[in-house]
């Protein structure tokens, strides 16, 4: 009986061969050295440094010669100008955090 169901029986379409799925390869292991890692996070701590650090401020003051822009905490003036309102401008030109001050010494308010 399964002779004559093979002989007579219906016919199976044959089915496409459908390839397998490709797996995804997988990434072979690298020999990397303690220093090669020592310095990837030291690059990015330093990237990560100067995202995070804040503009210098800038004073303008009197100076003998005229008005001064000094960098906070600096022994020498960055510019010297002959008009505090040069010294402004510049300043603003430049995009500087700034503080302006009276030609007594005290800050002046912006």
């Amino acid at each position: 009986m399964e002779f004559l169901k093979k002989l007579f029986g219906r016919k199976k379409k044959a089915q496409k061969a459908q390839p397998a799925p490709e797996k995804p390869k997988e990434k072979e292991p690298r020999d990397v050295s303690l220093e090669e890692v020592e310095k990837d996070l030291d690059d990015v701590k330093e990237v990560e440094a100067q995202a995070t650090e804040e503009k210098p401020v800038y004073h303008i003051k009197k100076h003998s010669d005229g008005w001064q822009i000094i960098k906070e905490n600096a022994t020498k003036a960055y510019r010297v100008f002959n008009y505090q309102k040069e010294a402004i401008e510049f300043a603003d030109k430049e995009n500087l955090e700034y503080l302006v001050y009276k030609a007594d010494g005290t800050l002046r308010e912006k």
